[in-house]
């Protein structure tokens, strides 16, 4: 689904889908039982005072909703809209994703149980990762000059990530609201702060954060009295 027939050129040879905004008014939303081995590239504007939501109060520039994912690719330049990428409902395997300039959150992701072997995030006027509610795997996670976290993980999600290269965020990653994560080597770069743990929503409880390697200074984590922390740099 799609607002703007000129907006929109899907290449079946190369299995591309190709999205050129043109005003903020157009998404893109895809749905149904399977996407499977398809690159989607989206290019978006870059005039912020034109934000806005559809018709369909769609968020994202691009969003994938309620359907099964089987390696696919997501490329994404600009874009007027709340969430660049936002995948809701959603399984699977994603290959990469890369994100460039986005006006707020550059990729959230919602009710979803993903593996993802690549992510890099550039530039985000907010969040570069949101998490909520869902079972994750990153593999590979790349943020620069995220604006708020790098990483945000919430609402009793799980989340594992191998490898996180943070580099220039104002917070590199905050875990909340009965969350639980693992994150196995963790190198920051220019930071001004590098994680937080605590409780956003009255509804839920403390989280749960595991860092098996990290560089960090006390003087650049928060976290509540109830979080439970464990950073083992020994491994």
């Amino acid at each position: 689904y799609f607002n703007n027939l000129e907006s929109i050129f899907i290449d079946e040879d190369k299995k591309t889908i190709h999205l050129n905004q043109k005003d903020a008014l157009d998404k893109i939303l895809i749905s149904g039982k399977e996407i499977k081995n398809w690159k989607i590239k989206f290019q978006g504007k870059n005039n912020f005072k034109d934000l806005n939501v559809n018709n369909n109060n769609l968020t994202g520039c691009v969003t994938l909703y309620e359907i099964n994912i089987i390696n696919i690719e997501i490329e994404t330049t600009g874009g007027l809209c709340e969430d660049t990428i936002n995948i809701v409902r959603s399984k699977g395997k994603i290959q990469q994703i890369n994100t460039n300039k986005s006006y707020s959150d550059a990729v959230d992701i919602d009710f979803s149980n993903l593996i993802i072997d690549h992510i890099n995030i550039n530039e985000s006027q907010n969040d570069c990762l949101d998490l909520s509610s869902g079972n994750y795997l990153i593999k590979n996670l790349y943020t620069k000059n995220c604006l708020d976290k790098g990483l945000s993980i919430g609402e009793k999600s799980s989340t594992k990530v191998i490898n996180y290269y943070p580099s220039n965020n104002f917070l590199d990653f905050a875990v909340k609201d009965s969350s639980e994560v693992d994150i196995n080597i963790y190198e920051l770069t220019g930071t001004e702060y590098c994680y937080a743990s605590y409780r956003k929503k009255e509804e839920f409880g403390p989280s749960k954060l595991k860092i098996n390697k990290v560089n960090c200074y006390d003087s650049k984590i928060f976290s509540q009295s109830d979080s439970y922390i464990v950073v083992d740099n020994d491994n």
